[in-house]
């Protein structure tokens, strides 16, 4: 994902929007439906949404931290 600040950014809205779209179109009974991955013995669909989105949140906030640190040591050079 090469590009700009708001290339990237917008980058990253636009996968939010797919992931959240194709959240919505699951129904109360896709979420029961068993799943084996990434778990050896199969579990509902939604703790494999649950440990997705928690993944996808931990990967968000690195990105900001690394974000973060790049403009405190641009700053700095900047003085």
């Amino acid at each position: 994902m090469a590009g700009n600040h708001g290339a990237v950014v917008d980058r990253i809205r636009a996968l939010s929007a797919e992931w959240l779209a194709a959240l919505c179109t699951l129904h109360e009974g896709d979420l029961e439906r068993p799943l084996a991955y990434p778990w050896s013995e199969p579990r509902p669909l939604r703790l494999a949404i649950a440990w997705a989105n928690g993944e996808l949140m931990k990967k968000i906030a690195g990105i900001g931290h690394v974000r973060h640190l790049f403009s405190a040591a641009h700053a700095r050079r900047a003085r």
